[in-house]
């Protein structure tokens, strides 16, 4: 695999990681939401412990209590051990890859996730993934 390929692979296994030890830090799961059309909403686990609560009103609408949801550690672990096995399957394909070809659109589809982050590849800046 090219330097700048290791590099773009090493970042992605770093969010990963961060996600993975954000979920092993929160509260287990399953978290689902309580009274949904309700005020305040509270996402809560199996064992009835408020996870968070949030709340709506004519400017914010009921979704942040979903989505916050959609965070639930339980599925944070399935996420990060597919993407896992994605980046493991696109390394074992490709191989040892070439500057030519690069960004690889496997690479830069995953690594767009944290387009945000201090840490985004130089490589990368100014690319979009078009392949989505």
């Amino acid at each position: 695999m090219s330097e700048r390929s290791s590099e773009v692979v090493e970042f992605i296994n770093a969010r990963l990681d961060e996600e993975e030890m954000a979920a092993v830090a929160a509260t287990r799961g399953p978290w689902k939401v309580t009274a949904p059309r309700g005020y305040p909403q509270r996402i809560i686990n199996d064992r009835v412990a408020i996870i968070a609560e949030t709340y709506t009103g004519p400017q914010i609408p009921p979704y942040n209590a979903r989505h916050i949801v959609c965070q639930d550690p339980n599925r944070t672990f399935r996420k990060v051990r597919a993407l896992r096995s994605l980046l493991k399957a696109h390394v074992d394909y490709y191989g040892p890859g070439d500057d030519e070809h690069f960004p690889i659109p496997t690479l830069r589809i995953l690594a767009a996730i944290w387009d945000d982050h201090d840490d985004y590849p130089d490589a990368l800046k100014g690319e979009e993934a078009r392949d989505a």
